[in-house]
């Protein structure tokens, strides 16, 4: 999929080499038939929930970090 997704793959490469250059444009990279498929679909929708998933287990570690660093702070205050 990421081959057909000139923005993925130009981001892949900026991260990997740390250099941005835009892709030559092609004439027809496919796109909307990758889009329009039911795997693209089941994709996006699994990375979404995963990120959901991500986030809200960090906002959970994070009220823990709080509440651990509060405990922390009364008892060097004491």
């Amino acid at each position: 999929m990421r081959e057909h997704l000139e923005v993925a793959r130009v981001m892949v490469t900026w991260q990997e080499e740390g250099e941005f250059e835009l892709p030559e444009p092609k004439p027809d990279s496919g796109l909307l038939e990758v889009i329009n498929t039911q795997l693209f679909r089941n994709i996006v929708t699994d990375k979404y929930y995963s990120a959901i998933d991500l986030y809200f287990t960090h906002e959970e570690l994070q009220e823990i970090n709080d509440e651990a660093l509060a405990l922390i702070e009364a008892e060097l205050n004491q």
